[in-house]
């Protein structure tokens, strides 16, 4: 086993070398992953394709949608159709639809998966999975007109790509470790190209339980990291509470599109639905305010899978008990091993204390197999309900096979009356239209004879009408040489005619020439004449408005003039009557 694990990672490790080493740069954009990190119950094997079979027990058809951000314009839509199965504790199968409807982009496309375990031993499996996926890329069909303008829609070109998804799974009692590569292989098939730097890695650890309840019930919780291409690391976890016979419960967080909480809900054995809602708390998603993310599951459940794995697990604390005792047995005999050892090596010891020893150690070597028996009677209690149950499950498998049997032959019966009821009916049918056909040909006979003597009465008619045709044509082909002559004499002189009235519509055309271009020569002089008198009398206002300005002018540097005059005046008045009062003061002052 160990050296098939080897192999499968070679293999997967070989692969992704020999893609990485090609250098070519594509520049065509991947689908988007679907965003399913809050599936954790149905829709597992498209976050590794190991989960179609590892912690399953049941086959189901899960019909899927995510409404992201719900209050953003052309937010991003997701639809899904998956079906998941497990079949003889070695193989998981899943097969899906998608669509993404992400601004003006639409992704199409559907998934297969195959995922194959191995049992190392008793408590230890490996499971290898992988998803093969294939996507077509498009614009969506309605498009507005600032949507038309985009420099994304006006250099598209639709394209298909192939993609595969591998995946590994090691599973020890609870625990679960894995790792995936999304895009490992990833093959534009519009373009034939190999697109080799759009990896993405992922890992997980998961580990599931059970409460000790009077009722079944599951507990699982997981973390998990992915490094999509050149983007930061990604990384989240979950915790699932399931009660199969009423529905189930799950938190969750994931560092780009925050916290999550849903909860779904079996309305009968084989239906269930179930919510999730990203109210925007948290994420790197989450820095604009666009709203909240609603998710929408129904599911439709068949059989559950009752493993030998599971089956063998229902006494485990039995067994375990069981192996525990025998451990202990094992270090008591290997003590009264080393005890006699030291009985014969120590002969000061005293006797009695060795025998009190002894005497200890057999009482508990004798409780340990009354305590070993019990418990055996209980695994043997136990082995007997599970054989029970076996049979009650091969009983009802056997009623089902019987009844589905029965159906198949009732079916069947059913076919074959409704196969002789067409064959006899076809008889019929045919029996029928052998006798119509015999009627036909019989009509048909007569109605030849008919047809024959009604076709000679015709052609006699016709070679009489072929005759009065003929003469008839001779006499319309002279006729209508006469009128070809009368017509060519009619044309001549009509062409005639018309080339004397073209003459004269000619001759006046020139005279009308001639006087347009002698009026319009006219026009022109008095137009001409018109255009000087404005210019000399538009010469003379503005002469008129020169001197009028002049003249403004002079009076206003007159005016000016006498108004200084008069301040000179004044400024003489005053210096003479300071004068005066500074005489006066200093006569005062004498």
């Amino acid at each position: 086993m160990i050296k098939k694990i080897l192999f499968i990672l070679v293999c997967v490790t070989s692969l992704n070398l020999i893609y990485g080493q090609d250098t070519s740069i594509n520049s065509q954009v991947l689908p988007d992953e679907i965003p399913l990190h809050n599936s954790i119950r149905y829709n597992r094997f498209m976050f590794n394709p190991t989960f179609s079979f590892v912690r399953e027990n049941k086959n189901s058809i899960n019909i899927y949608n995510r409404n992201e951000r719900v209050s953003f314009l052309d937010n991003p839509q997701t639809y899904v159709l998956n079906y998941n199965g497990k079949f003889d504790d070695k193989m998981g199968l899943g097969v899906g639809l998608y669509q993404q409807n992400i601004g003006v982009l639409r992704y199409f496309g559907g998934t297969l998966n195959y995922a194959y375990n191995i049992e190392l031993n008793r408590d230890m499996n490996f499971t290898f999975g992988m998803n093969a996926q294939y996507s077509q890329t498009s614009l969506k069909s309605k498009l507005d007109e600032a949507q038309l303008t985009n420099p994304i829609t006006d250099n598209f070109e639709a394209s298909s790509i192939l993609l595969l998804h591998p995946g590994v799974n090691l599973s020890y009692e609870g625990f679960d470790v894995g790792a995936s590569v999304r895009n490992l292989v990833a093959y534009n098939i519009t373009g034939s190209e190999l697109i080799t730097d759009k990896f993405e890695y992922s890992g997980h650890v998961m580990y599931t339980t059970e409460l000790d309840w009077r009722t079944d019930n599951e507990v699982r919780g997981m973390a998990y990291a992915s490094k999509p291409g050149e983007l930061d690391l990604r990384y989240g976890g979950n915790v699932l509470f399931a009660i199969p016979k009423y529905g189930w419960a799950q938190l969750g967080y994931n560092s780009f599109f925050g916290g999550s909480i849903g909860v779904g809900a079996n309305i009968t054995k084989l239906v269930s639905v179930s919510y999730t809602v990203e109210p925007g708390i948290g994420g790197e998603a989450n820095t604009a305010e666009f709203g909240a993310t609603h998710e929408f599951g129904l599911a439709f459940n068949f059989a559950e899978q009752k493993s030998r794995r599971k089956r063998r697990g229902i006494s485990n604390p039995a067994y375990e008990a069981r192996d525990s005792e025998i451990r202990r047995l094992k270090k008591e005999i290997i003590e009264q091993a080393r005890l006699i050892r030291e009985l014969r090596n120590s002969r000061g010891d005293s006797l009695s204390q060795a025998q009190r020893k002894m005497s200890r150690l057999e009482r508990s070597i004798r409780e340990a197999k009354e305590k070993e028996a019990r418990a055996a009677k209980k695994s043997e209690l136990q082995r007997i309900e599970d054989v029970k149950l076996l049979n009650d499950q091969r009983e009802e498998e056997e009623r089902l096979r019987a009844k589905s049997r029965l159906a198949l032959e009732m079916a069947e019966k059913k076919k074959e009356e409704e196969r002789l009821a067409a064959e006899s009916k076809l008889a019929r049918e045919m029996a029928e239209q052998k006798r119509l056909a015999e009627e036909e040909a019989a009509g048909l006979q007569a109605e030849e004879a008919r047809i024959a003597a009604e076709e000679a009465a015709r052609e006699a008619e016709a070679e009489k009408q072929e005759e009065e045709a003929r003469k008839e044509e001779e006499r319309l082909a002279a006729q209508k040489r006469l009128e070809v002559e009368m017509a060519a004499k009619k044309v001549e002189e009509e062409k005639l005619a018309a080339q004397k009235k073209l003459e004269l519509e000619m001759a006046e055309q020139k005279a009308e020439e001639e006087r347009l271009a002698s009026q319009k020569r006219l026009e022109r002089e008095l137009a001409e004449q018109k255009a000087e008198e404005e210019r000399i009398a538009s010469q003379k206002k503005l002469e008129r408005e020169v001197a009028l300005q002049k003249a403004e002018e002079e009076r206003i540097a007159s005016q000016k003039k006498l108004e200084r005059e008069i301040v000179l005046q004044k400024d003489k008045e005053a210096e003479e009557a300071r004068l005066a009062a500074e005489a006066e003061a200093a006569r005062l002052a004498e």
